[in-house]
């Protein structure tokens, strides 16, 4: 079969899945975990625009590196402050390259104040694209009754909500042995999201989302 050369196309694509690492951010995450990824630790806008025109992307919609998201250790002080920096950070790329990025804002999560103050900060003053929000908040999934604020408030809005899975505190780690949580727990998580939304009439009595 013949192959199809790209080189000369112009970049069409919109990608709704790529990741974001503000460096202050990443190294926080690296100092949490004990670890980084040698992809993440070399990470610059520069480079996310160099895979973009590579793929033919035109646009990418920034969210934040979803492990462990902006709750390293689930303080309210520093959620709020770790989602105002990424969230800032992502719109000065949004005015660094025009048209090239759009965003799914952070939001501190499970604080559902702090969740509130930034939809309004994120939408209003970044005018963000969305809101990124993990599959469950430790162990807690998006329908539990504590959330309904948040998701009343982005329903208002008729706002795009965007999920990343990640696996829960229940089933984290080498559950299986050979097996990791992003092979298994990642993608079963998006499951047990879609139900506890299902089941918490959100789905139902919020349909603006």
């Amino acid at each position: 079969m013949a192959q199809h050369d790209h080189s000369g196309d112009k970049p069409n694509h919109i990608d709704v899945h790529h990741h974001f690492y503000p460096p202050e951010f990443r190294q926080a995450v690296n100092d949490f975990t004990g670890s980084a990824l040698p992809k993440v630790k070399s990470w610059t806008p520069s480079a996310s625009l160099e895979e973009m025109d590579k793929n033919g992307v035109s646009t990418a919609i920034l969210s934040l590196w979803s492990i462990p998201g902006v709750w390293m250790g689930a303080n309210v002080e520093g959620m709020r402050r770790w989602a105002r920096h990424v969230n800032d950070y992502a719109a000065e790329m949004q005015r660094d390259y025009p048209s090239r990025f759009g965003l799914f804002a952070a939001l501190p999560m499970p604080d559902v104040e702090g969740s509130l103050a930034e939809i309004e900060y994120a939408l209003d003053v970044l005018k963000a694209d969305g809101v990124g929000l993990m599959t469950n908040f430790g162990d807690k999934w998006p329908g539990d009754p504590a959330y309904r604020p948040v998701f009343e408030e982005l329903n208002r809005r008729k706002a795009v909500v965007y999920f990343h899975p990640v696996a829960p505190t229940c089933c984290a780690g080498a559950l299986v042995p050979g097996v990791q949580e992003s092979w298994a727990e990642v993608p079963f998580d998006t499951g047990r999201a879609v139900r506890s939304l299902l089941f918490s009439g959100f789905f139902a009595e919020l349909p603006d989302i």
